[in-house]
């Protein structure tokens, strides 16, 4: 995009409030009543909130955009989702004014989108207001023409400042309304540019190294996480970072990532008496959270945390996972599937639900602690955040027990005790409103990373969660071959389907596949893969579109590469080629591989925002798992402390009819089994077995089925390197060795 052309459209804002971007409307309606607040049947909760507001609000549909260009009359447009907080202050100044519904009713058509279930408009609308005030946010209120050219567009507006616009736009729509038509177009051409792909590249011309450089420039080294606030956890990144440390054996980035962690987890962007993560930090060392609670963030943190755990087991890691997993169950889930979020305010105050005075968390504490309370957290008796406090331990809290010769182990016992009183304490006040919203996608991540965590923590009940979980989800939100957006209470919502949703459940389907070997989940994936791909796939190009169809004069398709708030569904797509290619074999998802990575060349702009397309750059893998042989073989490497000795152990299973070569073949045309731990060779391997083949005269030794070695080994600079090579046969042919590394951190 030219700063020419942003510094002409932001100085007409600036100067007239205009802001047109073009959107292509059906021009045939039949009569509707847009003289009342049409939201009542509708099936968002989000807009279910404002069905009693005196705007007479309608739903996106085209009959009523229709009309609205059948009468010339403007449009407002208020895109928001249940759980925003300035979503909900804007309604309670302005939305539920008879002043501002005067204005409003009177000069425009007026229509209420939710987001989350429309995340194709939501897209669209959004870049005009990152291109006009160069940052996005929700609540998004765009003034459009009747033909949906928006002409104005900002965020949170206070009543007086709202009143003010919607006057002064209402006049000059009466007088000149060509001047708000003209400048749409040129707008409509920059929308366009950002959401359309770049230009065309191969994938080998993005320096993933390079870009990780670039990103580690941002790291804050004292607090975790990227420099600036509002700072955002970008869980996408994170996961990214810690794949390629460990694929890397990069201690310094897992010291970071480490370093990250244990912040967020010791911070107030963590609740520690329910469980689970707040959306954001308001500032750069995560000590004030935004109170909303979204399921997605939930499922990254799991994933989050049970992958460092694998590399090195933390118990704190491991109770940040189970409180999460907790707050899910008991807050978020309901008739199969999970819910989308929980809100920020209670009874009108933000963040007022999770709060506490010095009085109650002393109430709380053993007597001998009650004095030092103030050492071990972030509190005090005039508070820490609106005359209350948010919990957050304080950075050197440790010291104030290691001074008083308390041990951490007691200190743990007292801590987890005084939760359980703090959970009463907290449960004598309303809960959140929690929007009940199954959204496809999310419900697919949080099933996803069950999977995972019950495998890192060998958690039979997780598994099982997961399994019920997924067998809910694919029944409640498809049609036939096509995934929905959300469903609600059992009742499919007919918001058009998106890339997101269905790429989310092939990753889920992988997922399961992983966890339990059953080939069934391997074939869902590869089912779900088709349809999305005849849904999504542009053939001529071989990219892939996020939606179906146009919104906003952005024709289709439409595309954002970035991770935004949430995980880009084009990354997740491009993972689950990479996946599917080392399951199968199957040589088409080599050729969607080579075409959908094509068009990239705009992520070396701001690599930390496209964190997911570049893990399916840097070839993603299950840390810690490994498939080979075409898909024939799976290795799983994990340590062991016993008795303070560290025992390494490689897990290699094999599908029916193939097999591996022992370390001792008997044939010297095989390739032997090697496993070594930084750079030392074992010495002692399992016994093999002996098998007679076509191929050779004499009984060859071979490991089928499943085969596990072990071999002690020490951390070496706080990490250890493990490498076997192997090569696997089948009773008609033997494929080229292979040798599979990994990373374990210390």
């Amino acid at each position: 995009m030219l700063k020419s052309e942003v510094g002409v459209l932001r100085h007409f804002f600036l100067s007239m409030l205009l802001l047109p971007i073009f959107v292509a409307l059906s021009a045939a309606a039949d009569d509707i009543d847009i003289s009342q607040n049409n939201l009542g049947d509708s099936l968002s909760p989000y807009l279910i909130q404002h069905r009693d507001n005196p705007i007479h609000w309608q739903p996106w549909r085209e009959d009523v955009l229709a009309y609205a260009q059948r009468l010339n009359k403007p449009i407002f447009l208020s895109i928001g989702y249940a759980s925003c907080h300035w979503c909900h202050v804007m309604e309670r100044e302005s939305f539920v004014d008879p002043e501002v519904a005067t204005v409003l009713n009177t000069h425009f058509v007026n229509v209420k989108v939710d987001r989350e279930e429309r995340p194709d408009i939501d897209a669209v609308y959004m870049m005009a207001l990152q291109i006009m005030k160069g940052e996005g946010g929700w609540p998004i209120n765009a003034f459009l023409t009747p033909d949906g050219k928006a002409f104005f567009v900002d965020s949170y507006l206070t009543k007086d400042r709202f009143l003010k616009v919607s006057g002064r736009l209402a006049a000059i729509w009466e007088s000149n309304a060509n001047v708000l038509v003209a400048n749409g177009t040129r707008l409509s051409s920059l929308v366009e540019k950002q959401l359309a792909f770049g230009e065309i590249a191969e994938a080998a011309t993005i320096d993933v190294p390079k870009l990780v450089q670039k990103i580690a420039m941002q790291f804050d080294v004292d607090n975790g996480g990227l420099k600036g606030a509002p700072k955002f956890p970008k869980e996408s990144l994170l996961l990214f970072l810690l794949d390629r440390a460990q694929k890397n054996g990069d201690v310094q980035l897992m010291t970071f990532l480490r370093l990250t962690l244990d912040k967020m987890a010791g911070s107030a962007l963590f609740d520690p008496v329910s469980g689970g993560f707040f959306r954001y930090s308001v500032n750069a060392n995560w000590s004030t959270p935004h109170f909303e609670k979204m399921l997605y963030n939930q499922a990254l943190m799991v994933m989050l945390y049970s992958r460092a755990y694998a590399l090195r087991p933390d118990p704190t890691y491991k109770r940040v996972v189970e409180k999460t997993v907790a707050f899910v169950e008991a807050n978020l889930s309901g008739s199969g599937v999970f819910y989308a979020s929980m809100d920020a305010v209670t009874n009108g105050e933000e963040g007022s639900y999770y709060l506490y005075s010095l009085d109650q968390v002393n109430s709380v504490l053993p007597v001998k602690f009650r004095s030092i309370s103030t050492e071990i957290f972030e509190i005090s008796a005039s508070g820490n955040f609106n005359g209350s406090n948010i919990f957050r331990f304080k950075p050197n809290w440790a010291q104030a027990l290691l001074a008083r010769d308390i041990a951490r182990s007691e200190w743990d016992l007292v801590w987890q005790e005084a939760l359980v009183q703090l959970a009463g304490i907290r449960d004598q006040s309303p809960s959140p409103k929690v929007d009940q919203k199954a959204i496809t996608s999310w419900n697919a991540l949080w099933i996803r990373a069950l999977w995972q965590a019950s495998g890192v923590f060998d958690r039979s009940d997780w598994r099982l969660m997961a399994e019920k979980a997924q067998a809910s989800l694919l029944e409640a939100n498809r049609i036939e071959s096509e995934f929905k957006r959300f469903s609600l209470n059992g009742v499919i919502g007919q918001a058009n389907s998106t890339l997101e949703d269905h790429g989310f459940v092939v990753s889920m389907l992988i997922t399961a596949y992983d966890s339990t070997g059953e080939s069934t989940y391997l074939k869902q994936a590869e089912s779900v893969f088709q349809a999305m791909k005849s849904r999504f796939y542009i053939e001529e190009t071989g990219l892939w579109m996020l939606f179906q169809g146009g919104v906003g004069g952005v024709r289709s398709p439409v595309q954002s590469l970035r991770d935004e708030n949430f995980v880009s569904a084009y990354g997740v797509v491009l993972q689950v080629i990479h996946q599917l290619l080392d399951r199968t074999n199957d040589l088409r998802y080599r050729e969607y591989s080579a075409n959908s990575f094509r068009g990239l060349n705009q992520i070396a702009e701001q690599p930390e925002e496209y964190a997911s397309i570049l893990h399916a750059l840097d070839s993603q893998h299950l840390i810690g798992q490994r498939y080979f042989a075409n898909g024939h073989g799976k290795v799983h490497i994990d340590t062991q402390d016993i008795n303070g000795k560290i025992q390494v152990t490689a897990q290699i299973e094999l599908q029916d009819g193939w097999h591996i070569n022992s370390d001792r073949p008997g044939k010297k045309e095989l390739v032997a089994t090697r496993f070594e731990v930084n750079g030392k060779s074992l010495q002692r391997y399992p016994k093999a077995e002996v098998l007679r083949v076509s191929w050779a005269e004499a009984p060859i030794n071979i490991w089928q089925d499943s085969v596990v070695i072990k071999m002690p080994a020490t951390y070496v600079d706080g990490q250890m390197a493990t490498r076997l090579h192997m090569q696997a046969c089948s009773n008609d042919l033997c494929l080229p060795a292979e040798t599979i590394e990994f990373h374990m951190f210390e």
